[in-house]
């Protein structure tokens, strides 16, 4: 059975700032070592500033993570 690892990446942004940009930037980051985005999670009522976490997984290998 496939075993996970998961990676939780928090974004703060202004709210003029480009958000899909800086999305782009991250899920290319990531995807490159081989990462999944499962979940993005926004988080408005924390601050006054937009904030988001994005949570990753990919498949845990026989040798490590």
């Amino acid at each position: 059975m496939a075993q996970f690892k998961y990676q939780i990446h928090r974004i703060e942004l202004p709210p003029n700032a480009d958000l899909d940009a800086q999305l782009e930037k991250v899920l290319d980051k990531y995807g490159m070592d081989g990462w999944e985005l499962v979940q993005i999670m926004h988080r408005d009522k924390v601050s006054e500033e937009p904030k988001y976490g994005l949570i990753f997984k990919r498949e845990k290998s026989e040798v490590g993570w």
